[in-house]
């Protein structure tokens, strides 16, 4: 983890690469229904958000913190979180973990 967050560092793309890190430390912030079709719909749902992001891997649908920010902002957590499965209070936890490093990377 912290030979990524150097070379994320290095390379300057810092901000996925924290996502990352966090998701990785805490839950899945993906929840996984019980029925078979609400199953299918949700497996589709995060391969479209990684689609958004150029891929198919789980870490990149991680990344979506960002869409899922910009959706909090305009007051559609809810819609977002239900239409890609996504648990809303997982989501806040990785922001607040997300936050406090960066808060941390300020410090001299």
């Amino acid at each position: 983890m912290s030979k990524m967050l150097f070379f994320a560092i290095m390379m300057n793309c810092l901000d996925p690469a924290l996502t990352l890190a966090c998701a990785s430390a805490y839950r899945d912030p993906f929840t996984l229904p019980m029925l078979p079709n609400e199953k299918k719909r949700a497996t589709a749902a995060k391969f479209e958000l990684a689609s958004l992001y150029g891929g198919q891997s789980d870490q990149l649908a991680c990344i979506m913190l960002l869409s899922w920010r910009n959706a909090k902002q305009r007051g559609q957590e809810a819609r977002f979180c239900s239409q890609y499965f996504v648990s809303s209070s997982i989501m806040n936890m990785l922001l607040n973990f997300k936050l406090s490093f960066k808060k941390t990377e300020d410090c001299p």
